[in-house]
């Protein structure tokens, strides 16, 4: 199973994005995995913990960009595990804002997009004790001082299966698949969608696509993370539809909502 990009870039409060003009070789559009490092410890927000105000860096680890992989980031945050609020800036020196709820770190300015932050396992840090400085970071980000794809698509998008998927307890199943924007937003006229075939199970399995426009993906889905790469990049973090009967435990999921962003580049 490759596992060339997955990220869950996951978006609980929208990120607006401008339209602009075609692509340029230039387009920042990056999605990856890294790690939020801070100079201080944070505590979770509790009414007798205090709120700190720290320095931090973003540091890339893994992924894949449009161009410069150089997505390292730095800046102050105020607040606590999971309820923040910050400025920074990229590596390039544009300046954004950052709010920081739950586990979604939403960005606004030069560095748009979103982050899934988690503590790392086993790390010596802990919220619980004022103490947590390492957390990774999972999504997908636009440099958005340089000139944006043709389409981007941030929000929440349906996922349907022409064949039920299951857990992995049963043999791989193949389907063909659609993907279609439901809510947020597109900088585009017309919302992505993708159609494609799908070979695996449930929260493991890949294939391909071709969206709407004529650009073709590569599909990974490991976990919960859906990742996508090649004209179309993107990826979004995916559940079984809690509004349809079928389950992958019985073996008749054949709808998932996936929370993320996709671009044409």
């Amino acid at each position: 199973m490759r596992r060339a990009v997955l990220v869950a870039a996951l978006v609980a409060a929208i990120v607006g994005l401008p339209a602009t003009g075609p692509a340029t070789a230039h387009t920042g559009v990056c999605t990856f995995d890294g790690v939020m490092h801070l100079s201080a410890g944070l505590w979770h927000a509790d009414p007798f913990a205090p709120s700190v105000t720290t320095s931090f860096n973003f540091v890339y680890t893994t992924g894949l960009c449009t161009a410069n992989k150089n997505v390292n980031t730095s800046g102050t945050i105020t607040g606590w595990c999971g309820m923040a609020t910050g400025t920074g800036a990229t590596a390039s020196g544009h300046a954004f804002s950052l709010a920081w709820n739950g586990a979604t770190m939403t960005f606004s300015g030069a560095f748009a997009g979103a982050f899934h932050v988690t503590d790392i396992p086993f790390d010596t840090g802990d919220c619980a004790q004022g103490t947590a400085r390492n957390f990774t970071a999972r999504g997908t980000v636009l440099k958005s001082h340089t000139t944006l794809p043709n389409d981007v698509c941030t929000g929440r998008f349906r996922m349907t299966l022409s064949v039920p998927f299951a857990g992995r307890l049963v043999p791989p199943r193949s389907a063909s698949f659609t993907i279609q924007h439901v809510s947020g937003t597109c900088s585009g006229s017309t919302p992505i969608s993708v159609t494609g075939t799908i070979t695996g199970d449930c929260y493991l399995a890949n294939g391909s696509g071709t969206s709407n426009s004529g650009a073709t993906a590569t599909v990974d889905w490991y976990g919960h993370l859906i990742g996508l790469t090649g004209q179309l990049i993107g990826s979004a973090f995916s559940t079984e539809d809690p509004n349809t009967p079928g389950t992958c435990l019985s073996g008749t999921e054949t709808q998932f909502m996936l929370v993320g962003t996709l671009a044409r580049i």
